[in-house]
C-alpha cells in the first residue's frame, strides 16, 4: 500500500510534461518484459563554482582536482547534444547539480534547460537559494523547469547555517521556497541524513509534510568532504530503521525507491548516471570513479561499458555505496586517498583483478 502511496504522489512530475508518458511506458516494456537496460536519470553537475562550504560536502574532490585546472565546463551545445544522445537510451529525466547551478551564466542555464526541455523531459535543479531571486526562478521555469530541489539540513536557522558554513541561508532558503510556491513549481527538499540525526530529519519531514512538499532522503557519503570519516554513515544495524522512516510517508523520496524493473533498487550506472561538469561518467555522484567522457565517445558506448560492469549489472534492493560492503571495499575504499578525482574505471585498482580486466578488454565495451 505504501508503495502505492508512493506511485500515487509521485505521478505529479509526471502529469505536467506528458510527453515522457509514452517513453516510460516503454521504458517499463523493455525492462520487464525483455530484459534490457534503460537509462532512466542523469545527475548532471553543470559547474563546480560554489559559494556555499558544506562541512559534508560530496564534490569537494571534484572541485578541486588540480588535473581540471583551466579545462572549460562542458558547453550547453555539448550538454544538448549529450542530452539527445540519452533520450535514445530511455532517458526521462535531468537533475541539474553542482556545485551551485545558478552560478552559471542565466543565458546558459536557460538554454540548457529549453534545450533538454524540447525533447520532453522532467527536470529538476538543486540550489542553496543563495543566488536565487523571484525572477530568475520565474525564468527558469518559463524555459522549462519543473521541479525545484532545495537543500535543507536543519529546522534551526543556526543548525542549518552552520552545517552550510553559510550565514543567512536558511532564512534564503525560505523566501526562495515561498517564491517556487508562487510559481507552481513542484518542491523538493533534500537533506542529508546520518544516523545521529534521524530526530533533525523528522522536524524537516514534519515541515514537508505540512507544506505538502517532497523530501528527499541522501545518505551520507564517504565522499568528498567526509571521504576520510565514516563515523555518520549509515551502516547495517541502521538499514531497517531507515527503510521504516524512508515508507513511513508517501512524500519521502530516495533515489532507491522507483526503478523500470519493479520495487525498491539502486539505479547506479544503470538507472542513473551522473554526468560532470567536464563529462566525465560515473554511477553516481558519491562514486567518483568514470567510465568514460562524453567529449571522446558517444553515450552510448560508455554507457554499454557501465551498465553491464560486473560490480553494477546485477539489481540490488539497497544502495551500494551506502550498505554494500564488497563494493565499498572493491570500489571506493581503493580512492579515498586519491586527491584527483574522478578516476578513469581503468586507472582504478580494481581494474587489475582478471574478470574486469577481461570485461575491460571486452570488443563490446573496450574504449
Amino acid at each position: 500500500m505504501k508503495s502505492l502511496e508512493h506511485y500515487l504522489q509521485h505521478f505529479k512530475f509526471v502529469i505536467k510534461k506528458p510527453r515522457v508518458i509514452p517513453r516510460i511506458i516503454k521504458n517499463y516494456y523493455l525492462v520487464k518484459i525483455l530484459k534490457k537496460n534503460r537509462l532512466r536519470t542523469i545527475d548532471w553537475a553543470i559547474t563546480y563554482h560554489c559559494n556555499s562550504c558544506c562541512k559534508m560536502c560530496s564534490a569537494k574532490l571534484l572541485m578541486t582536482n588540480p588535473k581540471k585546472k583551466g579545462k572549460s565546463y562542458l558547453s550547453p551545445d555539448e550538454m544538448i547534444n549529450t542530452w539527445n544522445q540519452a533520450v535514445k537510451l530511455g532517458a526521462i529525466h535531468v537533475n541539474l547539480t553542482g556545485g551551485e547551478p545558478t552560478l552559471r551564466k542565466d543565458e546558459e542555464l536557460i538554454k540548457i534547460i529549453k534545450g533538454i526541455n524540447k525533447q520532453g523531459a522532467l527536470i529538476s535543479m538543486v540550489t542553496n537559494s543563495i543566488r536565487m531571486d523571484y525572477e530568475r526562478l520565474k525564468k527558469f521555469k518559463d524555459a522549462g523547469l519543473d521541479t525545484l530541489q532545495l537543500s535543507l539540513e536543519s529546522m534551526n536557522p543556526k543548525v542549518h547555517d552552520d552545517i552550510r558554513r553559510s550565514p543567512g541561508n536558511w532564512e534564503k532558503l525560505m523566501q526562495v521556497f515561498k517564491w517556487a510556491k508562487k510559481l507552481n513549481l513542484i518542491i523538493c527538499l533534500s537533506a542529508v541524513i546520518t544516523k545521529d540525526n534521524f530526530d533533525e530529519i523528522k522536524k524537516i519531514e514534519n515541515f514537508a509534510k505540512k507544506e505538502k512538499v517532497f523530501l528527499l532522503l541522501n545518505p551520507i557519503s564517504a565522499s568528498g568532504e567526509k571521504i576520510q570519516d565514516r563515523s555518520l554513515n549509515l551502516t547495517e544495524d541502521y538499514k531497517d530503521k531507515y527503510y521504516k522512516f524512508l515508507y513511513s510517508n508517501s512524500l519521502l523520496r530516495a533515489d532507491t525507491v522507483f526503478n523500470f524493473r519493479g520495487g525498491r533498487g539502486c539505479p547506479a550506472g544503470v538507472e542513473r548516471i551522473e554526468i560532470s561538469a567536464y563529462g566525465d561518467v560515473m554511477t553516481c555522484p558519491h562514486v567518483q570513479v568514470h567510465y568514460g567522457n562524453v567529449l571522446e565517445e558517444p553515450l552510448n558506448t560508455i554507457y554499454k561499458r557501465i551498465s553491464q560492469f560486473p560490480y553494477l549489472k546485477n539489481f540490488e534492493k539497497d544502495c551500494r555505496h551506502v550498505f554494500n560492503k564488497e563494493y565499498i571495499k572493491k570500489i571506493m575504499d581503493p580512492i579515498k586517498d586519491c586527491k584527483e578525482l574522478p578516476i578513469s574505471i581503468y586507472d582504478h585498482p580494481v581494474a587489475n583483478e582478471p574478470e574486469i580486466k577481461d570485461y575491460l578488454k571486452n570488443e563490446l565495451y573496450k574504449r
